[in-house]
């Protein structure tokens, strides 16, 4: 079982699912006709290594968007910008030396990084310009990660971020400073002309939620929590 927990609302892994693919495997040889060349040995066989595909799935806890308002520390509109190569959670961001499909550490995920510009900050409070913002999956050379409760951004999305720092134990520690989402998928609200829409899981079949802007940051006014200089927040770009 490949379960993690994050506090109330994380998502709980309810499978592993780790699938092999064949790779043809071509030993080299140094070869003068049929005859190995005078004064060598034969090259030793190389075996590649067979790519990794890792699939996690599971549930995420029906919560409402009063509770996801509450529980983040830190809420922002912003912009997302180009991502971060994605990476293995190691200190070199490789695949863990020596592993392989049929032993691949339980632990060892790909994450991906994505920058986002802050427009807004209607939560909390944060230094920068600019915050980063990690998801669990993406591609790493041959091998690939995928979280059905993950959230998806792509670079030039208008987004309110319902943040948290991270407490993944697999990826809170690997630099550098960074957020994930609070409640997965469901902490990201995408702006489309005056609706704030989200989904349930970053499946085709999971259907999106469309909700007015006006109402999103009436919850986040209603929490006691909506930064007075965010009031007049608009759906267009800012300058």
């Amino acid at each position: 079982m490949f379960g993690r927990t994050s506090g109330r609302g994380a998502l709980v892994v309810a499978a592993l699912v780790v699938s092999v693919f064949a790779v043809s495997i071509v030993a080299g040889r140094s070869r003068l006709g049929n005859t190995l060349r005078a004064g060598t040995q034969p090259a030793a066989a190389t075996t590649a290594r067979e790519p990794i595909t890792i699939e996690t799935t599971g549930h995420l806890d029906d919560v409402a968007p009063e509770e996801r308002v509450r529980t983040a520390p830190l809420i922002v509109q912003g912009v997302v910008g180009q991502p971060d190569p994605s990476r293995w959670n190691t200190p070199t961001g490789e695949l863990p030396q020596g592993a392989t499909a049929e032993n691949v550490d339980m632990d060892s995920v790909i994450f991906t990084d994505y920058p986002i510009t802050v427009e807004r900050i209607l939560k909390g409070s944060v230094e920068s310009a600019t915050v980063r913002v990690r998801t669990l999956g993406g591609s790493v050379g041959q091998d690939a990660y995928k979280n059905n409760g993950a959230p998806t951004l792509a670079a030039g999305q208008r987004v309110i971020l319902l943040l948290k720092p991270d407490g993944l134990p697999s990826t809170r520690n690997v630099g550098p400073q960074h957020y994930s989402t609070v409640h997965g998928i469901r902490g990201v609200y995408k702006i489309v002309g005056n609706q704030s829409i989200t989904r349930d899981y970053n499946e085709e079949a999971s259907p999106e939620r469309g909700m007015p802007l006006a109402d999103l940051l009436a919850l986040i006014r209603a929490s006691g929590q909506l930064q007075p200089a965010a009031t007049a927040i608009s759906a267009e770009p800012t300058p």
